[in-house]
């Protein structure tokens, strides 16, 4: 999981935080940066900082929330990695901007549809 908070720190800079799954599915930090700006290329910084730290370990999956700097940082430090929006975020934005039926029903398939066929039947 690669996020970002922003203003919530003494700086009131953006502080990068780096989690990870260990072998037993435990959330694990592998990191954090406070770095100057949300660009794209503080991003690459921060990610080739973490390959560095990890011996040249890559991940195979990265979480994000969906900032564009992001996403085009993962596709420049991690190009066979597959890069998914965080399930929080997107129900998020379902809830603020489907409506509550629309935001009850999605939540619905997603917690109880586990195919591809189920969950548009749903």
């Amino acid at each position: 999981m690669f996020n970002t908070t922003y203003k919530y720190n003494a700086y009131n800079k953006p502080l990068v935080v780096l989690v990870g799954v260990n072998h037993n599915w435990k959330a694990v930090p592998f990191g954090c940066a406070l770095v100057v700006n949300e660009k794209e290329s503080s991003f690459i910084w921060v990610l080739e900082q973490l390959v560095e730290a990890g011996d040249g370990q890559k991940p195979e999956t990265v979480l994000t929330g969906g900032d564009k700097a992001i996403a085009n940082a993962i596709k420049v430090v991690f190009p066979q990695a597959c890069h998914r929006l965080c399930l929080w975020h997107i129900m998020r934005n379902v809830m603020r901007n489907g409506g509550d039926k629309f935001g009850s029903g999605f939540i619905k398939c997603v917690n109880k549809y586990r195919t591809p066929n189920d969950f548009e039947k749903g």
